[in-house]
């Protein structure tokens, strides 16, 4: 299997290396954890025809505070290269925030994809509690 992933962005190529799959596993759940209240703002919000964004924003400032995002975007973008030159993540995206959330966009794509979209994982990890609240409504 091709571990590499390449995508253009503002006329560069970046490329990245998918990862392995205990690790890869271990990182969705945390994102998934994380997350879940953010997923469940959306569903709810979605399901009332208007997204609240002030109640989506909120969920993702809290789960934040559940993983070192920090660590997560390392891992992400370990062997991260542009335009065939390796690069190291706090030089190249110093005050470059807005090409660093596109590449993250895409390593989180490329690695999670599946795993986000897989039958059932909403229930899995949505907290029970509020799964029952949104059917219940």
């Amino acid at each position: 299997m091709n571990r590499v992933r390449i995508t253009k962005i503002n006329g560069k190529d970046f490329q990245i290396y998918l990862l392995p799959a205990g690790e890869g596993i271990k990182r969705a759940t945390q994102l998934a954890k994380a997350f879940a209240p953010t997923l469940a703002a959306l569903v709810e919000s979605s399901s009332q025809g208007v997204i609240d964004y002030s109640s989506v924003a909120y969920s993702i400032a809290e789960g934040l505070e559940e993983i070192d995002v920090l660590e997560v975007c390392s891992a992400l973008l370990r062997d991260l290269s542009v335009s065939g030159q390796a690069v190291k993540l706090d030089d190249y995206f110093m005050g470059n925030y807005g090409e660093f959330v596109e590449v993250m966009t895409f390593a989180l794509k490329e690695n999670f994809e599946s795993f986000f979209e897989a039958k059932g994982f909403v229930e899995k990890f949505l907290p029970k509690r509020e799964l029952e609240e949104s059917e219940a409504e």
